[in-house]
């Protein structure tokens, strides 16, 4: 079950994880100074490059490629390395250090890159590689003020039920001692939902990123043409099924959809 690589959206950021790789060899092009006592290069992350010897500058680091985009009007927004965690197999957080500015190749900004409305920058975080026999479950981002799972795979089977369910209330009809009829709220866990839930916000998402596409890039009138046609496509499904889930937890989904939906209309008139 990988969802890593769906795009997620918060108060017009959109944040897409482009790759993730174990292991990776990073070769440093920086000529920093080697530091005898405490065994790494100076500017360098120390968690990261502790061992390496004085004519090596390379390291090895689990990589992460992140891709944010700015389609809200917030302004004087910065991105700092703390707002991205690994979450291993077994829930445990990592914190990771941004690509030095030296290795950074072109369209990739680093700490302190200032975001401004209607554009995009690429960042790289390097992690301390966890052992091979450890997994990698998911990245916890902080997307404008709000943490958001970006899935690799379930917690391992032992600590996966303490994570993974969605709590749902459950109405129980119980008789007073007068005969009357109450109700008594009962909470369950319920991993369908919390599924299902997940699968309609990455296809509003999804949507929400066409919309961008359609009435912000230069596009000839037949690309027009094709996205206008993959749009209502989408909404349409979208109205058939949302139609049909009556529960109150897809409330929030219903408005979102509305709320893209009717900004569609506006702007396609």
């Amino acid at each position: 079950m990988s969802e890593i690589n769906i795009p997620k959206e918060n108060e017009g950021f959109i944040y897409t994880i482009l790759s993730f790789e174990r292991n990776v060899e990073i070769k440093c092009n920086k000529n920093c100074r080697y530091i005898k006592e405490r065994k790494y290069y100076q500017d360098c992350p120390d968690q990261l490059t502790t061992g390496n010897g004085k004519t090596k500058p390379q390291f090895t680091a689990d990589k992460l490629v992140l891709n944010i985009k700015n389609i809200g009007g917030h302004e004087n927004w910065t991105f700092a390395s703390n707002e991205v965690l690994l979450v291993d197999g077994e829930g445990f957080i990592h914190e990771g250090e941004f690509m030095c500015y030296e290795n950074l190749p072109v369209n990739y900004a680093g700490k302190g890159q200032q975001l401004l409305p209607q554009t995009q920058m690429n960042f790289i975080l390097l992690f301390y590689p966890l052992p091979e026999n450890v997994n990698v479950s998911r990245f916890k981002i902080n997307i404008y003020n709000k943490w958001t799972d970006f899935i690799l795979q379930d917690f391992d089977e032992s600590v996966s039920s303490l994570f993974n369910a969605v709590k749902k209330k459950e109405k129980v009809i119980e008789y007073d001692e007068e005969g009357e009829k109450k109700h008594i709220s009962n909470t369950y866990l319920d991993y369908n939902l919390k599924y299902d839930l997940e699968r309609f916000e990455k296809r509003l998402l999804d949507l929400k990123v066409k919309l961008f596409s359609r009435f912000n890039n230069v596009l000839t009138q037949a690309e027009k043409t094709k996205l206008d046609n993959k749009i209502t496509s989408e909404i349409y499904a979208l109205d058939l099924e949302l139609e049909e889930k009556q529960e109150a937890e897809y409330n929030q989904v219903k408005e979102k959809f509305t709320a893209i939906k009717n900004e569609y209309t506006r702007r396609a008139k």
